[in-house]
């Protein structure tokens, strides 16, 4: 009911994605991704799960190769750490330093780099002009992080009065929801952890292949849609926990 609501009222998915038909079939996949995380493993069984996860990512990974891969990764990562995989900022910080780095190192981020060319995309009026080709790492790491802050934030303001409107009403309420309820997010357990190692693992593939700001609206529709469900439960279990204390109260 919530995945709903959210997809009824994302702007991207009716100003850029309708005439896109895999991207509502992205949103479908992970969202039904999360809900087989949503349950008890123990009462479906860890096998018939994990079959329906890699049936799911192979659909995925017919249109997206980085989807289906990022859909099993995050899987992977949920089953090994028991559903408590919790790092702090720090931590990620940390992880994607090294991890990137080695990566480079061994050359196994070329064919993304040059996809996306020296100077980023040469044609799209919303393009970025930033390239990784060439870059040494720290200055590869920085624009990194720099094309998170514009793609997946939505800081990039200075695409027009559309991607205001994107900042205003999908990523704005997003950051402030997580930075006010950032703490719960353990409490969800499996469902949530999956989500967010979905988030950080797909978007790290197309956060550095693309240089486009609208592409990169499409592109974070589905960990959006996720994101915005898992916060809307967030607030559900929050409004509940305050309306059985008023209730210990009473009586």
């Amino acid at each position: 009911m919530i995945a709903a609501l959210f997809v009824q009222i994302m702007p991207a998915n009716f100003l850029i994605s309708m005439d896109i038909y895999r991207d509502n079939i992205f949103i479908l996949l992970a969202l039904v991704a999360s809900l087989l995380l949503a349950g008890d493993a123990r009462k479906m069984g860890l096998v018939p799960e994990a079959l329906m996860l890699m049936a799911l990512a192979y659909v995925g990974y017919l249109f997206r190769p980085y989807f289906g891969v990022s859909l099993i990764l995050a899987y992977i990562a949920v089953v090994l750490s028991g559903g408590h995989f919790r790092v702090g900022v720090l931590g990620w910080f940390s992880l994607s330093v090294l991890g990137l780095y080695f990566l480079k190192y061994f050359g196994l981020l070329d064919s993304i780099i040059n996809y996306r060319g020296v100077e980023g995309f040469e044609l799209g009026g919303s393009s970025f002009g930033i390239g990784f080709v060439g870059k040494g790492f720290v200055e590869f790491y920085f624009l990194y992080l720099l094309n998170w802050i514009y793609q997946f934030f939505g800081f990039y303001l200075s695409d027009g009065f559309l991607s205001l409107i994107f900042f205003v009403l999908e990523s704005l309420p997003l950051i402030l929801g997580f930075w006010l309820y950032r703490s719960e997010i353990p409490a969800l357990g499996r469902c949530g952890a999956f989500v967010i190692l979905f988030t950080v693992i797909y978007c790290a593939i197309w956060v550095m292949g693309n240089d486009n700001f609208g592409t990169a609206v499409r592109l974070r529709l589905p960990v959006y849609v996720l994101l915005y469900s898992l916060l809307g439960a967030l607030i559900f279990r929050g409004a509940g926990r305050l309306r059985y204390v008023e209730i210990q109260k009473q009586s």
